[in-house]
């Protein structure tokens, strides 16, 4: 079994390397309102599920 941290790593490598600038670029804009909002900031799962939903329709819409 690989290590969390492990994982986490090459999904981060991933991620950077072989999403596409304008997915990512609109994931990070999506995302850090909600990070500069301390009143209402949403939970690190309610945050991976937002991202998710995101990254599964820009990807659609990508192809």
């Amino acid at each position: 079994m690989i290590p969390i941290e492990v994982e986490t790593r090459i999904a981060l490598f991933y991620f950077r390397r072989h999403l596409a600038e304008d997915i990512d670029l609109n994931l990070s804009s999506l995302l850090l309102p909600y990070y500069l909002d301390e009143e209402n900031k949403p939970s690190a799962d309610e945050m991976v599920n937002l991202a998710i939903k995101f990254l599964e329709q820009a990807l659609k819409e990508y192809e």
